[in-house]
């Protein structure tokens, strides 16, 4: 399969001033030419407070262009999602030391009603009648997998085994059956599903941010990590010491497979070189997967950006190119457009929820 690849294009600037230099990246367009002829509207406001997928509460950083990383782990879980009537977007607020799910309509804007009263909530889906809400939350040390209803945002259901490090659920058609990744340590996640009316749980493969095929339920994707045989050499500068010393580590980068659960066959649907790929996202009529995917500028800051591809593999295309990071997309329920988390718009580089057109 021969993959097109659209190198990312910092539209920003350098200054040069005392020996050194410093990139300033340009945030409150909310366009870029490359993306011309798509309408983007804004949902939240700065307001809102929507925590990026790369926002760890637990130590207060924002790790989302670490220029040293080698992967893309850090926007492994999507925060955002439509309601199935299209009405109602869900995205993750970061307020007050805390995050949960909050929910405001997606047509006329407005306030926001608050969903889950946690502490850590990292990523979440609703079911695609709307009845249920399921998400991630990291508490002692774990994440897990919890349910609740939707409407009422009462009772809460715990998924996962104590002492497990679940994440990513994507709920089948139905709602019976709950696909999620679990992880095993050292970069190593497996998919694993619950079947909510037997209580059982299955295990399948190698892969993490699963999403089902809302037209075949035997159909998930996935992303998966990948070790390229080329070694590379990153330097390090300890801290509090200017020694400077070099560390040999493999190259790391995610792909996007797809997965028939019922045959137990894979796909490599994604993959190159230069680039990472996660959060796959099927349309509606399951002929399109939504991306994100991530490259390195030549100055070392990744930078993220929604692709599309047609669930054969083909016509794989970038559909921004913003400098501020797009990601986590999701469909809305006509397939018509789309929902994604960007920096864009902002002179601050916050994130919020903007929708887009879908073009093709």
């Amino acid at each position: 399969m021969k993959n097109s690849i659209f190198f990312v294009i910092l539209c920003g600037f350098i200054l040069s001033s005392c020996g050194s230099s410093k990139i300033l990246i340009s945030y409150s367009s909310i366009s870029v030419p490359e993306e011309g002829g798509i309408n983007f509207v804004k949902i939240t406001t700065d307001d809102d407070a929507v925590a990026s997928p790369g926002f760890n509460t637990t130590t207060k950083t924002e790790i989302t262009t670490h220029p040293a990383k080698s992967g893309i782990s850090w926007y492994r879980y999507p925060v955002i999602d439509v309601s199935s009537d299209g009405k109602n977007i869900g995205y993750i607020n970061h307020k007050n030391e805390t995050t949960n799910v909050m929910i405001k309509s997606a047509i006329q804007g407005g306030g926001s009603v608050q969903r889950t009263f946690r502490t850590d909530v990292r990523g979440f889906t609703f079911s695609l009648d709307g009845a249920k809400l399921c998400y991630t939350e990291y508490r002692d040390g774990y994440t897990g997998i919890y349910m609740m209803d939707s409407q009422r945002g009462t009772t809460v259901q715990r998924i996962s085994p104590t002492g497990s490090q679940d994440m990513g659920p994507s709920m089948s058609k139905e709602g019976r059956i709950i696909f999620f990744d679990r992880y095993e340590g050292d970069y190593n996640y497996s998919l694993w599903s619950y079947d909510a009316e037997k209580g059982l749980f299955s295990n399948y493969s190698r892969g993490y941010t699963p999403c089902v095929d809302p037209s075949n339920d035997n159909i998930v994707y996935c992303a998966r990590y990948t070790y390229d045989d080329k070694v590379s050499i990153t330097k390090k500068i300890l801290q509090n010491q200017k020694t400077l010393y070099t560390s040999n580590e493999k190259a790391r980068r995610s792909e996007i497979w797809k997965l028939d659960i019922e045959n137990g066959t894979e796909e490599l649907l994604l993959s190159d070189k230069s680039s990472s790929f996660s959060c796959p996202k099927v349309s509606p009529d399951g002929k399109w997967i939504l991306l994100t995917g991530a490259s390195k500028s030549n100055n070392g800051v990744w930078n993220t950006n929604i692709f599309v591809i047609r669930f054969d593999g083909t016509n794989f295309t970038q559909l921004t190119y913003h400098p501020g990071n797009d990601m986590s997309a999701v469909w809305s329920p006509e397939g018509k457009s789309i929902f994604f988390v960007s920096q864009r718009g902002t002179e601050k580089g916050l994130y919020n929820v903007w929708k887009m057109d879908f073009p093709l």
